[in-house]
């Protein structure tokens, strides 16, 4: 038996394929950890089983872990969790302004209207609320760039991915008061300093 040691980055598949021309060369049973899960090619195995074998393996094993007791602890403490933040932003919004002070009440209106699909009132909800908050910390005298970080942290309730919160940015932007400060300090976070446009953090790259 040989044991081929798994390269990061690369893909099921190509590892399997590696595992296969080894296998062929050397006549021997060959196995690599992938993922955590054991992948074994033995002789006469194809690429589709061993491929296979792997899924069911990797299924098998989840299936373990949400049955465990570590899992239940997990999502007791992720509840735990979950509850406090609902809290805290319930809290700040009973003294946070009823509504984010708009540039422009008719263009953000036109902009609410068209957003029907769940993902976008998702995150029309988070630049809401992230406004709002923004304004309450700014009220009490903060300034923009000292609240605006840890006032996303309470504002989002969806778990919004990188790309939604480059929406976010980009809608308050347009339609907040505070847009354009808004749009210097975020992009200042990426280090790009330019006269328009939002750097969305989904498309940064990390050499």
């Amino acid at each position: 038996m040989i044991i081929l040691e798994e390269r990061g980055g690369d893909h099921l598949e190509v590892v399997v394929l590696k595992m296969i021309v080894l296998q062929k060369m050397t006549h021997q049973v060959i196995k690599c950890k992938f993922n955590g899960i054991t992948v074994k090619a033995a002789p006469g195995m194809t690429h589709e089983e061993i491929i296979s074998n792997f899924y069911k393996r990797r299924a098998e094993k989840e299936k373990r872990y949400l049955a465990s007791p570590q899992y239940a602890i997990r999502q007791e403490e992720y509840r735990k969790i979950e509850a406090l933040r609902k809290a805290d932003l319930e809290e700040v919004l009973q003294i946070a302004p009823f509504e984010m002070s708009v540039k422009d009440q008719e263009a953000y209106e036109d902009i609410l209207r068209v957003q029907t699909s769940p993902y976008s009132k998702a995150v029309i909800q988070v630049a809401d609320q992230w406004a709002r908050i923004m304004e309450y910390r700014i009220s009490l005298g903060e300034t923009l760039e000292e609240c605006a970080d840890k006032s996303m942290d309470i504002a989002d309730d969806q778990g919004l991915s990188g790309y939604m919160y480059g929406i976010v940015v980009a809608f308050l932007c347009e339609v907040w008061i505070y847009g354009e400060q808004l749009r210097q300090w975020h992009n200042d976070l990426y280090g790009v300093n330019s006269d328009s446009g939002v750097v969305n953090p989904a498309l940064i790259t990390i050499k």
